[in-house]
Parts: structure tokens; C-alpha cells; sequence
């Protein structure tokens, strides 16, 4: 789980911020992950995004075109199979 400084500012509507992570969780190349923020008005985590890790490890950005609207806490999890 990451917090931002700058906690509840959001991007403009229908845009998103998009990142990239340092993969520091140890999760295989090409994995895929869910991404969820904290959507502050209600304080509930909401998916943000699907995303995946890089081909070769190191890094997790969400789908092309996608990404938080929210900066306050961020979640990832990896879908079960």
C-alpha cells in the first residue's frame, strides 16, 4: 500500500494520472495486477485500474490509458487464477 503527500487532490475529470512503480513487491514479469485507490469522499477503495508488470520485472504501470484519479492511498493485488 503507497500514501501520497498532496492527500485528496485529483486529476482533472476524464484523466487520469498515470505512473510507474518500482516493482518492490518480488512479482513475476508480465503479471498481472489490480490497482485501487482510496476514493476519499466515501474513504472506500475503488479499482482505478488494471496493470501489469514490466517484461522485465522491475517496474508496474497500470493499462494504457488508465490510471488514478485520486491521489490518497493506493492498493495492488494480483488476481487469483
Amino acid at each position: 500500500m503507497w500514501a501520497f503527500s498532496l492527500f485528496g487532490n485529483h486529476s482533472e475529470e476524464d484523466k487520469f494520472i498515470d505512473f510507474k512503480l518500482e516493482d518492490s513487491l518480488g512479482l513475476d514479469p508480465d503479471t498481472k495486477a489490480n490497482i485501487y485507490e482510496l476514493e476519499k469522499e466515501l474513504g472506500e477503495f475503488q479499482n482505478a485500474s488494471e496493470g501489469q508488470v514490466s517484461s522485465d520485472g522491475k517496474s508496474i504501470s497500470p493499462k494504457e490509458g488508465e490510471g488514478l484519479y485520486y491521489l490518497t492511498w493506493m492498493a495492488i493485488t494480483v488476481p487469483k487464477e
